[in-house]
């Protein structure tokens, strides 16, 4: 078949929503640009600006390699995907791309010859108001043409991957099978997956189980095959057949490297686009193993199989991908309306942290306890399942956009700490994470110890959840909890208002006695104890409210430093400093008598004189910072402080010369990444969006 999917965009309006999307959008030069990403397995970024400058790659740096090419009329060949040369995807030159633009959802590549424009889309339906579709392992990859000149142009499109994707090693043995299903108006393509399939057998951060399927339309593909990548690209570009399918197998990964490989034939109009796609899925069959249960995707309790998946999902398809558009830019405006003068910039910093926050989590579901439960994974820094440290700073994302998907998260912690595993845990504070991905596992003694940190963050997320969700919705989840949580509420009252000598979240600088950001934490987390207790209808609910209250004299009085302009980074450490970004939640959760106001003047405008290039450091160590982090000041600063801050974020992401997806550990003078890639903890950066939509969300109930 070589029918293409026409769209009811004509020519021109196409090119000016391009254009139009290229001056909103498409600013900000990302160091490493989200492909397909949808969970912390299926990955793929391009680490460039162009998609035909290299390979696309894992997060975590091995290439997955994605090819495309085009002919036009027969005769001119260009690519469109992947480098040239030998290795490369073909030895044809590059079509020029114009442009790349990045939403939340989907990221759009535009290439022109005088004769057409030809736009590759990469949308992945995680819209966090819709957590069925968000759930879903795939994602779109549609190519649009349409014709420049005004003249008909026969369009042949080329597309592959390789096996890559589903091997932790290339010398892994894969196998590989036709994916059909739907009749002639349904699905084609081939499904990969390792012959070994050594499910959650390893800790590693590639998957070597489960299956990747790409499919199209039957309806819309010339034709389609497995077989040796060389083979595969010569045949399209010497105007041959492509081979037929390869029955040598198992083989390894890098045996003649066996692609999945696909082409289309698009009639290119003048007075409409064209459009033919394909669906690259994964299927993980079991995502985690919990405790030693191995649980299975959420999207597994929807769908007899696969297949049936990706059969739904091409239906949906149309729905789908404008329910992402629109989702896209309504994140978009709301973010950007909050970002002062720098709103635009502010939404694009945002938007690029989408899919590398959302992307890190897995969803699946719990048979026995019948829930969805959301596992976060902290990427790069460590490979631990569900840190609390780490999705406390990414909490903001999902409480502005997702109040739900967070809950989900905190189901998990909650079992284990409340000893509903196999693994009695006995340590009066909450945990610090559950394992190493994908293996929850992880005995107390074994835990890296953060009591304050830990126990106070979850307080935090708690009881900003309780705000948005209401209290019917915290009463049905967390009153089996609530014993626990006031044993944690216990301890924390008994270590303030000094931790002593514990770890903070920001361990990679080593122990910091007497931590003063840490000790506000620890305060603002009891206060957020009390509204938690408000929530849950407990009547002695101001008891740790006014306790912390207590606290925040003593520790103005502990912390200034002698210059009275700021407080210390360790209440014993004079002439130092440290972002105090553990006030956050104070303007999350608008408890705005818990501290005076003079604390963030006075830390706002010293972070000013601390201005470097790239932002300001974390603390008086060094001269690196921490880009959540710093997003938070800068949300709790005025707009001049807000401005600068966003302004130095900004920078960075365009010029760091470290094309990982984006870093958050940085030096704040070079604009190198110090460590770290690809973590969910940017979402940290909706904190500002956050705080308007819970003071309009508070002004609302106050009207009512």
């Amino acid at each position: 078949a070589s029918s293409a999917m026409q769209t009811s965009t004509g020519a021109a309006a196409l090119l000016l929503l391009l254009l139009l999307c290229a001056s909103t959008a498409a600013a900000l030069r990302l160091p490493s640009v989200p492909l397909i990403v949808n969970s912390p397995y299926n990955s793929v970024w391009l680490p460039a600006d162009n998609l035909t400058d290299t390979w696309a790659v894992h997060w975590s740096g091995p290439v997955k390699a994605l090819c495309g090419a085009l002919r036009i009329d027969g005769a001119d060949l260009y690519r469109f995907m992947g480098p040239a040369g030998p290795g490369g995807c073909m030895s044809a030159p590059a079509m020029q791309q114009t442009s790349v633009v990045v939403t939340a959802t989907t990221t759009v590549f535009t290439f022109t010859d005088w004769r057409i424009l030809f736009t590759v889309n990469f949308t992945t339906p995680s819209m966090q108001n819709n957590p069925t579709a968000a759930a879903l392992p795939i994602t779109y990859i549609t190519f649009s043409v349409v014709s420049l000149d005004g003249r008909a142009h026969n369009v042949a499109i080329y597309y592959d991957n390789t096996a890559e994707h589903v091997v932790r090693d290339v010398s892994e043995d894969v196998q590989w099978s036709a994916a059909v299903g739907g009749g002639s108006d349904g699905l084609v393509g081939a499904r990969f997956g390792t012959q070994a399939q050594a499910l959650l057998g390893q800790t590693s951060d590639l998957i070597n189980w489960g299956f990747q399927y790409t499919v199209t339309r039957a309806d819309q593909v010339s034709a389609n095959t497995v077989c040796g990548s060389q083979a595969a690209r010569q045949a399209f570009a010497s105007r041959q057949p492509l081979p037929a399918w390869d029955t040598r197998q198992p083989r390894a990964c890098n045996d003649d490297w066996p692609v999945a490989a696909f082409t289309w034939t698009v009639a290119a109009t003048a007075q409409a686009a064209q459009s033919v796609s394909l669906i690259f899925a994964y299927d993980e069959v079991a995502s985690i193993k919990y405790f030693g249960l191995a649980l299975a995707p959420w999207w597994r309790t929807q769908y007899t199989d696969a297949m049936q998946m990706l059969l739904a999902a091409q239906q949906k398809q149309a729905s789908l991908v404008g329910a992402a558009q629109v989702y896209d830019d309504v994140v978009a405006r709301q973010v950007a309306a909050s970002g002062y003068g720098v709103g635009e910039a502010y939404a694009e910093l945002c938007v690029a942290a989408f899919r590398q926050t959302v992307g890190a989590t897995a969803t699946v579901w719990h048979p026995q306890l019948n829930q969805v439960w959301t596992f976060m994974k902290e990427i790069s820094s460590d490979g631990d399942v569900s840190t609390v440290d780490v999705i406390y700073p990414a909490s903001p994302l999902f409480l502005m956009l997702s109040p739900g998907a967070l809950q989900r998260m905190m189901l998990p912690l909650l079992a284990y700490a409340n000893n509903q595993t196999n693994i009695p845990y006995n340590l009066p504070w909450a945990p610090h994470h559950l394992g190493t991905w994908p293996i929850c596992d992880i005995t107390p003694d074994k835990q890296e110890q953060m009591p304050m940190e830990e126990t106070a963050n979850l307080f935090l997320m708690l009881a900003a959840l309780a705000q948005i969700q209401g209290s019917a919705v915290t009463k049905s989840y967390l009153t089996p909890y609530l014993p626990l949580l006031r044993d944690y509420a216990s301890y924390l009252n008994a270590s303030l208002p000094d931790p002593g000598n514990q770890l903070c979240t920001d361990d990679f600088e080593g122990p910091s006695p007497h931590n003063v950001n840490l000790a506000a934490k620890g305060i603002v987390g009891l206060a957020a104890f009390g509204l938690l207790l408000k929530s849950l209808g407990q009547a002695d609910w101001q008891v740790p409210y006014t306790q912390a209250q207590l606290y925040v004299p003593q520790w103005m009085r502990m912390a200034i430093d002698d210059d009275q302009a700021h407080y210390r980074l360790q209440y014993n450490l004079p002439n130092t400093w440290s972002q105090k970004y553990n006030f956050m939640f104070v303007y999350i959760l608008g408890i705005d008598d818990l501290i005076p106001t003079v604390i963030m003047e006075l830390e706002d405008d010293y972070y000013m004189q601390k201005m470097n290039p790239y932002g300001v450091p974390l603390d008086s160590r060094a001269t690196f910072t921490k880009l959540d982090w710093s997003s938070w000041v800068a949300a709790m600063g005025t707009q001049k402080e807000f401005e600068a801050i966003i302004t130095a974020l900004v920078r960075f992401v365009e010029e760091t010369p470290n094309r990982v997806p984006m870093s958050d550990w940085y030096d704040t003078l070079t604009a190198r990444q110090i460590g770290f890639q690809a973590r969910p903890v940017v979402g940290g950066l909706y904190a500002r969006a956050l705080v308007a939509s819970q003071r309009e969300r508070r002004l609302k109930h106050a009207r009512v």
